[in-house]
């Protein structure tokens, strides 16, 4: 053994050695003392060895795979870590953990190809941190933030809440990008792309302004009707690309491209921007803004009005109140930090801090409608985030005040509207509640991809399907690079039971994002609906999300035949998510014919407001339902008849 001490201990069968290695050298080069047998000397007793070392250790990862659940030696080092509440268990092959260690969330790595910034692996390294809370840190950084006390992967109802932030692209949007996967048909004429502007000042700590002035820039453009703007999350993939003007504004089919720098800072700030026409790559014109901290929102205002007056002279000046912005140098400062923050945020802890920044900039200006819906948005992820009942209830009354405060102040704001419909739908659980709001907002926001996709989530849920088509085939032309606006556009085929246009536009999603959590599941139900069992069953065993997995294959697995597979998954499911899958638990009780049992639990999900209920009128799992009283009684109750 190596001289430091041990604080991970790794279990795993001798068969699976080189799946094993690579795991353990990223646990050490995250700086931790990992013990595993291919570190015992010539002439060690095994056992007495090995037992220090399991004793030693802070956590205790195993390695679940078809050869190490056979493995009586890797049985009892895992029922070791399970009883000293330090167990990580990992899964590779597919497999499930064994009886008796199912009730601890696992981390999926069959995967995996070795990158150290890879989902998987940051789940990882944030379950073994958390086991050395309080010990000194490691002598090298490790890649991952403290976990929230939720499961590692977060549910259903984390991730329709977090559905309202930005959904990056990452690296194999990158490789989409580059490979013109994406490229449109034509060019937009009048379209542009803003570029996340570089911060030169040299202070990491300021990149919130470089990026958030571009963002606002963009969201300003983008209430401009003769503009086509393609929206942040295409935008900022273009941005590793490593593609030049006229590459990029051909991949993302408009004309001019929109680039700049920020430096300096205080009372001297400077702000260079450039609009380039994308055909030619030439220069319109370059212009140099010198500014200070506290005239931000005025020089975000300048350099969109230079925009318009060079690709829309005729076009009459869009009124401000549709921004919902200040005039508050302070407040547009702590705003910038609050949604950075907020799209970074991990967990709970990060969106308490993001709704602090945002309650500053309210109380600095509060007239500050864009900060009011940006709170309501943030307050509305507590809500769905948080571990404490009380909180959870105030997050909910804050995300619906600030959202209605928002609209009062700016009327004209597609966004405001947007994100109180969102709150009604996806956390108050009020259909009808959100008609209204979300018209509006489709009024307004014909240029914004997120106003846009959130729309047509919600026509898509209520049946308009027209509706929903149409708005969510805009999104994605705004944003094509954006994964989650592909995920939308698969929602609205499902609903309307396309399940082949689903899966493709899915499997746009997964080449931009392969970690997308729901999207194996989805493709699995769609090839069960298309009465292709197995092979669903297939994509739902490949889903990242135990959540998803478990819904998945509960109905697949039945459909295959395998009843033990599909009561195994239900039991996984209704041990590890209790109450939060009420829901899911109906539409498979519904699918194995106990539709006594379903509408109990669709009733039970009606009592705690299981956001999954927007979707019992369009869901296939509940098609046995459809004739029963019960159950148009309960669609009449959400408002969904």
């Amino acid at each position: 053994m190596s001289g430091s001490q041990t604080t991970v201990f790794f279990s795993y069968s001798r068969e699976d050695k080189a799946r094993a290695i690579p795991i353990i050298s990223t646990i050490t080069d995250a700086g931790y003392s990992v013990w595993w047998d291919g570190m015992l000397a010539g002439g060690s007793t095994y056992l007495e060895t090995t037992e220090r070392a399991l004793e030693s250790a802070r956590a205790v990862v195993v390695l679940w795979s078809d050869r190490s659940i056979k493995s009586h030696w890797v049985r009892d080092e895992a029922t070791y870590g399970r009883e000293q509440e330090k167990l990580v268990p990992l899964s590779i092959d597919g497999v499930q953990p064994p009886l008796g260690f199912r009730q601890i969330q696992f981390i999926d790595m069959d995967g995996w190809t070795g990158g150290a910034d890879a989902v998987e692996v940051r789940e990882m390294l944030a379950a073994i941190a958390a086991l050395h809370a309080g010990d000194e840190r490691p002598s090298k950084p490790v890649n991952a933030v403290a976990p929230a006390k939720q499961p590692a992967t977060p549910t259903r109802r984390q991730w329709l809440i977090g559905a309202g932030g930005l959904a990056l692209a990452g690296a194999a949007g990158v490789a989409a990008v580059q490979s013109g996967l994406f490229r449109p048909s034509q060019i937009a004429e009048q379209g542009i792309v803003v570029l996340p502007f570089k911060n030169l000042s040299g202070n990491a700590a300021r990149d919130y302004i470089s990026s958030g002035l571009s963002a606002e820039i963009r969201s300003t453009l983008a209430r401009n009707p003769m503009l086509r703007v393609v929206a942040q999350t295409s935008s900022e993939a273009m941005r590793d690309a490593g593609l030049d003007a006229i590459e990029i504004c051909r991949r993302l089919g408009v004309a001019y491209l929109l680039d700049g720098t920020v430096q300096g800072e205080g009372d001297s700030l400077r702000l260079t921007a450039e609009l380039v026409d994308g055909r030619s790559g030439f220069s319109n014109w370059s212009k140099t803004f010198e500014k200070s901290d506290a005239d931000l929102l005025t020089v975000q205002a300048e350099v969109a009005d230079a925009v318009n007056a060079s690709l829309t002279p005729d076009q009459p000046a869009i009124p401000n109140d549709a921004a919902g912005n200040t005039e508050n140098g302070e407040a547009f400062d702590a705003y910038l930090q609050g949604i950075a923050r907020y799209r970074d945020s991990r967990g709970a802890d990060d969106i308490r801090s993001a709704i602090d920044l945002l309650d500053t900039a309210t109380s600095l200006d509060p007239g500050f409608a864009a900060a009011f819906a940006a709170k309501g948005r943030a307050a509305a992820s507590l809500a769905s985030w948080s571990d404490d009942p009380v909180e959870t209830n105030q997050a909910r009354a804050t995300a619906l005040e600030a959202a209605k405060q928002a609209v009062s102040l700016a009327p004209k704001m597609a966004d405001a509207h947007s994100t109180l419909g969102w709150v009604y739908l996806n956390v108050l659980v009020d259909v009808p509640g959100a008609l209204v709001p979300f018209e509006r907002s489709f009024e307004l926001g014909q240029g914004d991809a997120t106003v846009l996709a959130r729309y047509s989530a919600y026509m898509a849920r209520i049946g308009r399907d027209a509706d929903a088509l149409g708005a969510v085939r805009k999104a994605v032309g705004l944003d094509r690079l954006n994964p989650t606006i592909h995920r939308a556009e698969a929602f609205v085929h499902y609903a309307a039971r396309r399940y082949k246009q689903n899966n493709e536009a899915i499997s746009r999603a997964l080449a931009l994002r392969p970690e997308l959590s729901d999207s194996h599941a989805r493709i699995g139900l769609a090839e069960v609906w298309l009465g292709r069992a197995q092979a669903g069953l297939d994509s739902c065993r490949a889903e990242r999300s135990a959540f998803y997995r478990h819904s998945c294959v509960a109905i697949a697995a039945w459909k295959s035949g395998d009843e033990q597979a599909a009561r195994e998954a239900m039991a996984s499911l209704e041990a590890e998510y209790g109450d939060i899958s009420y829901y899911e638990q109906g539409g498979i009780l519904a699918q194995w014919g106990a539709l006594d049992e379903a509408m109990d639990r669709l009733n039970l999900a009606l009592r705690v407001s299981d956001v999954g209920l927007t979707r019992a009128k369009v869901d296939p799992a509940l098609d046995p339902l459809r004739s029963r009283p019960d159950f148009i009684q309960l669609l009449n109750s959400l408002g969904l008849s």
